[in-house]
């Protein structure tokens, strides 16, 4: 068991890509380092934004609104410009809203009790009650708007 501990020891010291933990953590200090050096610009002017946006925060408010501002940036760097990778999912497949519209009459077709109600030939004439349309298949004089997707709760 040793041997082979020791021989696995051997081999990542050997590799190139293996670092100490000193000089890992070393080598991340300088990293923050140099991008504190690259913000420096960036940081003043968002400084400057925000002490006009709000002028009656503390400092360590001003400090966190700036830094968050950075991180924002960082982010929005990050992500890649390609238009059809939005991380997000395409829901207009599945959240579909299909309406469909209804017409209907909420009378009945029965003689005409307004205007005239015999014709020249001496036929009674006919309307619907609801709005005195004269034809018989003509389209309801109410809309409905119905959602096909909608789940129908009434018990029958």
């Amino acid at each position: 068991m040793i041997e082979t501990t020791k021989a696995t020891a051997e081999t990542l010291l050997k590799e190139k890509e293996y670092l100490k933990p000193h000089e890992h953590s070393d080598k991340i200090l300088e990293q923050v380092r140099t991008k504190k050096e690259e913000d420096v610009a960036l940081r003043e002017q968002l400084s400057k934004e925000v002490r006009d946006e709000y002028p009656d925060a503390s400092i360590e408010t001003l400090n966190a609104i700036v830094t968050r501002r950075i991180y924002e940036l960082g982010l929005k760097a990050r992500v890649p410009e390609d238009p059809e990778l939005t991380l997000k999912p395409d829901m207009s497949r599945t959240l579909k809203k299909v309406q469909e519209r209804v017409c209907y009459h909420n009378g009945k077709y029965e003689e005409r009790k307004f205007g005239q109600k015999e014709g020249k030939d001496g036929k009674k004439k006919m309307a619907w009650s609801c709005c005195q349309n004269k034809e018989k298949d003509s389209e309801g004089c109410v809309v409905k708007m119905v959602d096909k997707q909608k789940w129908v709760l009434t018990s029958a």
